[in-house]
């Protein structure tokens, strides 16, 4: 097996909301997100909040290259999707890379979406108020086809949970409200629902209050993702299926459009380089053993298995199931 690198490309999510996601990471290693949230699935040790921009380490058609490289890809792809170790709308030309990843899709032939992942942090405080910061990240919001927005801040707790003590929900909702005016079916918000010690993620008075935050913002569909794998945070559990079923409830009363987020891997992709996708992938999201079979078929496999042995992946055991975790080296 020869060196592997941390790559831009790290493989395909596959959700049951969105279909097949191209998953792009721009900003690499170290962690820069301006959220702590106890979801994250990247396991590794608190970064300082990063609230300013930053520069790509390398030039954006370093990562073009990393995409074409893997195509034409022969399972289908839905969507691409920028997120990994940070928040893409921190990057200072995250406008630039949107119009380069748009060219290459139609390059390319590809009629798919492009997805971000994003806190919406920065931009609510690039658009504190109307200047020429918030005029380009409108830019950004008008070539994205929809932003996938994590929300787990959940009454007094959401400190503990990872929201920030400088940040008022209040003002960060009726920002996002602005910017998305004309641009309200973009808003992907993803409410999780998980267990912390003997507590369960959102009860009802947490919901009580998220829906008159997301009726302010004028979001009108929610996606609930029960949390299914390893966190950050090392307490943090499933939640059962009966407590997710009365959240969705409780959402369609209040009128939302409301879907539940699950992870269907595809079948048996014929990677080009399944040794360097699983580790890449293993280092953003964490992976069960039937997982790696189902996506990486047999030749995953024994590529797990000497990615184990040299120690650029561990096993961890989570909720009663063992996971299998990328190793920063």
């Amino acid at each position: 097996m020869s060196e592997l690198k941390v790559d831009f490309f790290y493989g395909i999510y596959p959700s049951s909301v969105h279909g097949n996601l191209f998953l792009i990471d721009p900003l690499l290693p170290p962690k820069k997100c301006p959220l702590h949230c106890a979801t994250c699935p990247l396991i590794t040790n608190l970064e300082p909040r990063e609230t300013k921009k930053v520069d790509l380490d390398a030039p954006i058609m370093n990562i073009m290259n990393s995409i074409k490289k893997h195509l034409p890809f022969e399972t289908k792809i839905d969507g691409f999707l920028l997120w990994g170790y940070g928040d893409p709308l921190l990057l200072g030309n995250i406008y630039e890379l949107l119009i380069a990843l748009r060219a290459l899709l139609i390059e390319h032939g590809l009629q798919v979406k492009i997805y971000v992942h994003s806190s919406l942090i920065p931009l609510v405080e690039s658009c504190s108020q109307e200047n020429s910061k918030c005029t380009i990240m409108k830019s950004v919001v008008e070539q994205v086809d929809g932003f996938i927005t994590p929300f787990l801040w959940y009454s007094v707790d959401k400190y503990m949970l990872g929201w920030p003590q400088e940040t008022s929900l209040t003002h960060y909702a009726g920002a996002i409200r602005r910017v998305f005016e004309n641009n309200y079916g973009k808003l992907n918000i993803e409410l999780h629902a998980f267990k912390l010690h003997e507590h369960l993620y959102p009860e009802l008075h947490d919901l009580e209050e998220v829906v008159i935050v997301l009726k302010h913002m004028r979001s009108k569909s929610i996606i609930v993702k029960p949390i299914d794998r390893p966190t950050v945070n090392q307490y943090l559990k499933p939640t059962p299926e009966s407590h997710v079923a009365r959240i969705v409830d409780y959402l369609e009363n209040e009128g939302f459009k409301t879907r539940v987020e699950k992870f269907n891997p595809p079948q048996n992709i014929p990677w080009k380089e399944p040794s360097n996708i699983l580790y890449n992938y293993t280092l953003r999201i964490p992976l069960k053993y039937s997982e790696i079979r189902s996506i990486f078929s047999e030749i995953g496999l024994i590529a797990l298995d000497n990615l184990v042995t040299k120690k650029y992946i561990t096993k961890t055991t989570w909720a009663g199931e063992v996971f299998f975790v990328g190793n920063l080296r």
